[in-house]
């Protein structure tokens, strides 16, 4: 009985010593429970953050970026109306002209994966070569963990990617989304269907 009672109270004073260090919140602690959480959610589509250290050794992007956001909400529990979430940006993977990222934001003492709303898209051509547009129409819409090409505004809070179809860039969707009462919210919507050597989107949502 004496082995069991010890045994207890060992394991209770490591998980309390946990839960202290996980709430002292040190910025060393919660960006490395950010990146396991990353390592561990995104293990199938995303490449280890270990093996992705060395592109952001001499550049000025880091990886992960941390975001403190700042938004005004009527739930807020602070007096100034305002609250404060810490969202991490993870490098996951790059091609030929692009980049992916995933978006994880902390939650009590965890952290949630990101995800964004993208419009699904029935384009149909006049011609073989795809240069010229006959109809592009939004069939519903769908959700995806990773963004491409992304960028975000801090100061007017707005997140955009920019994803293109092919190396020349004429053709591409661009997609705004504004981070609103805690969460990214689908703002805007553009996309250049055409394979014309043009640039000239069609906006096919604004809010």
């Amino acid at each position: 009985m004496i082995k069991i009672h010890l045994t207890t109270c060992i394991c209770m004073l490591t998980l309390c010593a946990n839960q202290v260090a996980w709430g002292q919140s040190t910025p060393e602690a919660e960006k490395s429970a950010a990146i396991d959480y990353f390592d561990n959610t995104f293990a199938d589509t995303c490449q280890p953050f270990s093996e992705t250290k060395w592109r952001f050794e001499e550049g000025e992007e880091v990886n992960p970026a941390r975001l403190e956001l700042s938004y005004k909400s009527e739930y807020a529990s602070s007096d100034t109306g305002y609250e404060t979430a810490i969202v991490y940006k993870f490098f996951c993977s790059s091609g030929a002209y692009s980049q992916q990222t995933v978006f994880l934001q902390k939650s009590g003492n965890s952290f949630v994966s990101l995800s964004f709303a993208t419009p699904v898209l029935e384009i149909k051509y006049e011609d073989d070569q795809d240069e010229k547009v006959s109809s592009i129409k939004i069939t519903g819409y769908t959700s995806r963990s990773s963004l491409t090409n992304s960028t975000f505004d801090p100061i007017n809070l707005l997140l955009t990617e920019q994803s293109y179809w092919r190396g020349l860039g004429d053709a591409y969707q661009k997609t705004t989304f504004l981070f609103s009462e805690g969460q990214f919210v689908l703002k805007s919507f553009e996309v250049d269907a055409s394979y014309d050597g043009q640039i000239e989107p069609q906006l096919l949502i604004d809010y």
